[in-house]
């Protein structure tokens, strides 16, 4: 067995076990930073590359989690209106803190894809697994409630000054990435720098996360160096992707079944021998977009019909030179 096909084994073994953890449940409404806890998709499609006959299958995996207990606001539904006065001799908010803003945590993130194709099929998607962890902190404060011995035309004023602006994180990444024929693959290993926004308010689901990572990349097969008579040299690069997640329920009740996924990515490469850099491969930008339906009701006991989509995407990820284009249909099975 190769190196390159122990690493496809070993990619593919890491998502069927993955596979074995318990679903949480889907919310009504998707977050940016963090959708679920755990969540796992994989399906067939057919590819627009040569009349809709391409056939592939596509596995999308998303583990999250943080430290923060909570999004960082108060609900205040849960809460009573109000709080005794502090004892005497002590400040006079004392009783009306309901604690400190920017809390730090830990943050934990795991983003993979991978399309099994035949390797005559030029799209621009590729297959990459990017994991990162380390400090999170959270904009946020929560609100003060008023002390109940305010006159209540001001109770009915008090404004307590809560917020959330969303997360930080802040950690190191490692990384495996191919092209979608896996003529050119890499490792990968850096730091990033990662924001979303939990926003309370359901438009608040169009600000985008960004992520920015700077990383070493290690080639370890690479049909464009084979050619060019390189060796696997490793390089830098660095990296910004922006990428929106949301249900449209938020816009219309009646779209609450519709998603939409859509992916935004810029990268620089550098130390590039002269021959990769002449050939295009120094920096590129990448485009995605999903509509998917989500029926109900179409599951056994183990899987589901979690999706219907269509797909457009364009560009040149890092693992492809030149700009490629391609639409794609089908249907996504999750497990739960």
């Amino acid at each position: 067995m190769t190196f390159r096909n122990r690493l496809e084994a070993c990619f593919l073994g890491a998502l069927a076990l993955l596979a074995l953890v318990p679903r949480s449940s889907r919310g009504q409404d998707v977050i940016p930073y963090c959708e679920e806890a755990f969540a796992l998709d994989a399906g067939p499609t057919l590819v627009d590359a040569s009349g809709w006959d391409k056939l592939a299958a596509k596995a999308a995996l998303v583990v999250c989690g943080t430290g923060h207990g909570g999004s960082g606001t108060v609900d205040s539904t849960t809460l009573e209106p109000c709080v005794e006065p502090p004892p005497a001799g002590a400040p006079a908010d004392a009783a009306a803190d309901d604690g400190s803003g920017f809390p730090f945590s830990w943050g934990a993130h795991v983003d993979a894809s991978y399309l099994l194709a035949s390797r005559d099929i030029g799209i621009p998607d590729a297959s990459a697994i990017k994991a990162a962890g380390g400090l999170s902190v959270s904009l946020s404060k929560p609100e003060r409630r008023a002390p109940c011995d305010l006159p209540p035309p001001q109770l009915l004023t008090w404004d307590g000054g809560g917020f959330n602006l969303g997360f930080v994180d802040l950690g190191v990444t490692v990384g495996y990435e191919s092209s979608a024929d896996r003529r050119e693959q890499h490792v990968t290993a850096g730091v990033e720098a990662r924001y979303a926004l939990n926003a309370a308010s359901p438009w608040g689901r169009l600000v985008p996360s960004i992520v920015a990572r700077f990383e070493l990349v290690d080639p370890v097969s690479s049909a464009e160096r084979d050619g060019l008579g390189l060796p696997l040299d490793h390089h830098e690069r660095w990296s910004v992707l922006a990428y929106w997640n949301t249900s449209l329920g938020f816009v219309a009740e009646s779209l609450r079944p519709l998603r939409i996924r859509v992916d935004a990515s810029q990268f620089w490469a550098q130390g590039l021998k002269q021959g990769l850099f002449d050939a295009g491969w120094e920096d590129g930008t990448f485009a995605g977009a999903t509509l998917s339906w989500v029926p109900t009701g179409l599951r056994a006991r183990w899987v589901r019909v979690s999706a219907v989509f269509v797909r457009y995407s364009l560009g040149q990820p890092p693992t492809n030179r030149e700009d490629r284009d391609a639409f794609s249909a089908g249907v996504t099975v999750g497990v739960r």
